[in-house]
């Protein structure tokens, strides 16, 4: 259980607009209007997620000893900062350059959290745990583009998800912790439906360069708690 997954706000209905939907309004009328093809774009998203998980694998592994030795409490705030920092500039700029910095930032900050968790496992259960993602991924995002409407309708629903798993995890936490290995399934089906939503969802946006980055950072932080997770269950300590 890694109790840091970054919080996710989705689109929903309403007079009044919050933070990401207006953030969705703009990369709908985004200012870069350099429109690729359907294909540049995907495999922009994809080469963008490959990266971030680059980063982290070379934080993890060529890194770690530097990493490891600075403070949990630092660790745990830098992640917050570099992570949280890193999707506002992602989710504010149009700028695909910028969007990509923030993107870099996002990803170092989750660098430094995967460090301490991969740290705690011998090497073949995280390539089990990354080959298990790997096939989540593929296969939510197959669903993704074939059922885009029903995925597209979960928002408000996988939110509201998401918000009762992390109460109810907290509460366990202090009351029950002997039950909360059932919330690495939870949360693995709950980033799974954020998978699909975040791709169906991209795949509305003009294809942008900076919009194809935007939705890869989405993706990006499903992914990561997937592993995570995933890892809980079927990792081995060292």
């Amino acid at each position: 259980m890694s109790g840091f997954e970054p919080v996710k706000e989705k689109p929903g209905k309403g007079a009044k607009q919050n933070f990401m939907e207006a953030y969705r309004e703009q990369r709908l009328f985004a200012d870069d209007t350099t429109l690729i093809s359907d294909s540049a774009y995907n495999i922009t998203i994809g080469l963008t997620i490959a990266l971030g998980f680059a980063i982290d694998f070379f934080m993890a592994y060529f890194l770690k000893a530097q990493i490891l030795q600075l403070p949990i409490i630092g660790v745990i705030i830098a992640y917050f900062i570099m992570s949280l920092g890193g999707i506002f500039v992602v989710h504010k700029s149009t700028s695909a350059f910028v969007s990509g910095l923030g993107f870099i930032v996002l990803a170092a900050g989750m660098g430094l959290l995967l460090t301490f968790i991969l740290n705690e496992y011998n090497l073949s259960s995280v390539y089990l745990a990354f080959g298990i993602t790997v096939v989540i991924t593929v296969v939510m995002t197959i669903c993704g583009t074939i059922f885009k409407d029903f995925f597209l309708s979960m928002g408000r629903v996988l939110m509201i998800a998401l918000i009762v798993t992390i109460i109810a995890e907290l509460a366990c936490t202090f009351l029950l912790p002997g039950a909360l290995g059932i919330f690495d399934y939870a949360v693995i089906l709950l980033f799974a439906g954020y998978i699909g939503f975040d791709w169906a969802r991209a795949q509305q946006f003009p294809k942008t360069m900076n919009n194809a980055i935007d939705s890869a950072a989405d993706l990006y932080i499903d992914i990561v708690n997937i592993l995570i997770r995933v890892l809980e269950i079927v990792g081995k300590k060292d």
